[in-house]
């Protein structure tokens, strides 16, 4: 009498697990367009508007987001994107961070650069950067 053949080891749930990404820019024709490329690779939006509206989402319900895709200038002169990233950092909201701005000045992009990754609006290569970051996400386990 033989064995059956054995089954495939099934993959770690955590494989299975949707991904989470918030995207905080005050330009809406910007935001729309995050939110369809975050679409097409499949991974789920949470889309705000400015840092106070970014908060409350975080909050309510309470979520932690595999990526934070932020401007810097967020048209709040409290709190910039760069602020906005070191919180979500620091409380644990987000695992990466990835800022998407056309902010020119030097130490703006140096605080952004230690919190995470940089890639400019405009610049030739941004949507693909950003389709290669948002990729490497889908195939990260958690």
């Amino acid at each position: 009498m033989s064995c059956p053949p054995k089954s495939p080891p099934l993959p770690p749930i955590a494989s299975k697990l949707p991904k989470w990404v918030l995207i905080v820019d005050d330009d809406p024709i910007v935001r729309r367009a995050l939110e369809r490329l975050c679409r097409v690779v499949g991974v789920r939006v949470v889309v705000a508007v400015n840092p106070a509206d970014a908060i409350h989402r975080v909050r309510h319900p309470k979520r932690v987001f595999d990526l934070a895709i932020l401007d810097i200038e967020l048209g709040d002169p409290r709190r910039n994107g760069v602020d906005l990233g070191a919180w979500l950092r620091s409380r644990g909201h987000v695992r990466r961070v990835v800022f998407f701005s056309a902010q020119g000045e030097v130490n703006v992009y140096l605080q952004a650069v230690r919190l995470g990754e940089y890639v400019p609006k405009g610049d030739p290569d941004d949507i693909p950067r950003l389709m290669a970051i948002l990729k490497e996400l889908q195939e990260e386990r958690r």
